[in-house]
Formats: C-alpha cells, sequence, structure tokens
C-alpha cells in the first residue's frame, strides 16, 4: 500500500477500486494542482512534500496545507462540480500518486465506505482551514510561524522543513498589527 494515510487506511476492497488507476508522479516546488476557476482533472495523493492551498484575492494567503496525511480535491468528493476557486500548488517537493477525477467520482459511487473515508478526511481538512483563517486572522506572525512549522513537520518524513521564501502565500505575510 501507500505511504500516503488516506490510501494505506482504506479496506483492500476500497483500495482496489482506485488502485487501477493511480499513477505515481514526481510533485516539483510551484507545480500548480489545481489552477483557479479550471476543471478538477486529477486528485493527488501526497507521499510525502507539501502542497499549498491559497486564497485567489490580491493576498493569495494560504488557508490550508496537505501533505501526506490527505489529498487534493475535496471538492469531488463532496459531489461538486464547480470549479475551485483556490488554487493548490506544491510548497515542498515530494512524490504522490495521482488519480483521474472522473474515476475518483465513479468509485464514491460504487463504495459507501470509500466514500465515508473521504469524507472524515474533507471534514479534517476543513478543520485545519478553519483554524488557518482564525490564525491569519488573530495572531502575530511569531504564532504563525510556529503553527506553520508545526503543521509542516507533522506532513514531512524527515523533520528537516527545506528553506523557502516567506511569501504572502505561506500565510506569514505581516498584518498591519505586526508592522512597527
Amino acid at each position: 500500500m501507500s505511504p500516503n494515510r488516506i490510501l494505506a487506511r482504506l479496506s483492500r476492497a476500497d483500495f482496489g477500486l482506485l488502485e487501477p488507476n493511480l499513477e505515481a508522479v514526481d510533485l516539483p516546488v510551484r507545480k500548480q494542482l489545481h489552477p483557479r476557476n479550471r476543471r478538477i482533472e486529477h486528485v493527488y495523493f501526497p507521499k510525502n512534500g507539501i502542497a499549498s492551498v491559497v486564497t485567489n484575492d490580491e493576498h493569495a494567503l494560504e488557508i490550508g496545507i496537505i501533505g501526506r496525511e490527505g489529498m487534493t480535491g475535496v471538492a469531488i468528493i463532496m459531489g461538486s462540480k464547480e470549479r475551485p476557486l483556490h488554487e493548490t500548488y506544491i510548497q515542498v517537493a515530494g512524490k504522490g500518486q495521482r488519480l483521474p477525477a472522473t474515476h475518483l467520482r465513479e468509485a464514491i459511487k460504487v463504495s459507501v465506505t470509500l466514500h465515508q473515508s473521504l469524507l472524515d478526511y474533507a471534514h479534517q481538512f476543513m478543520t485545519q482551514m478553519a483554524d488557518t483563517a482564525l490564525s491569519n486572522g488573530c495572531h502575530k506572525i511569531e504564532k504563525r510561524l510556529a503553527r506553520w512549522l508545526l503543521l509542516a513537520d507533522d506532513r514531512l518524513d524527515n523533520h528537516e522543513i527545506p528553506l523557502i521564501p516567506l511569501t504572502s502565500s505561506s500565510g506569514l505575510c505581516s498584518a498591519p498589527q505586526d508592522r512597527v
């Protein structure tokens, strides 16, 4: 099975619905997985590395991160046919597997247990997004950085976080209250 936690926790039967169409992929830094306002073609299950979900406004704040615990394209699991309003791209390089979105839609129609497992993850991810929004709005940059480092460390195998430019997309940009 996969070191991706979602795939690793699936029953053999549920994993068997996905496995024939899973494709191993490299996930280089800055690779766009889901551009804004474009149809989701594939969902990604990272094995390592980190994907960032960022807002589409002028500040492009990070509202969620996805690593080996999860998957991209949660709107697919919830039955949405809408195009994503946010962008998802790779912030820390890694490897993973991807699955055509059409195949995932069909698989969750066939298996209630698969659908429920993925909905459980979607709930966890939505909670993370809400917590991130709260942190971005209420905490000073030092607390936001500490939170991001902990989230990143949870998602990386070797506990080594590559130095990356701290841009607004990381959610660490200075808010007015942080400025002197």
